[in-house]
């Protein structure tokens, strides 16, 4: 899922809950809220094509894909490659 707001031209990536996005925005429920007010985050099910992906979500993505990464994780902590843990 994704988020979008009816006054930016960026979209969101959303943690698992949908909740709030990775920048930290609060995802509001569409039953919930009133999509009219341009200023609210909802939920939509594809990436829009008429939009660009929030740089700070983007960033944050990428943190969390190398932190679960066991490549970057042993990149980061060459040492223990040989067996030896400091």
């Amino acid at each position: 899922m994704y988020a979008v707001s009816m006054s930016s031209r960026v979209y969101h990536l959303l943690y698992a809950s949908d909740a709030y996005t990775l920048c930290g925005f609060k995802v509001l429920d569409l039953k919930m809220s009133d999509t009219n007010k341009p200023a609210r985050l909802h939920q939509v099910p594809t990436i829009p094509s008429n939009r660009s992906l929030c740089k700070q979500c983007e960033k944050m993505a990428e943190r969390r894909t190398r932190a679960r990464s066991p490549l970057m994780q042993m990149i980061d902590k060459p040492e223990e490659l040989n067996g030896h843990t400091g």
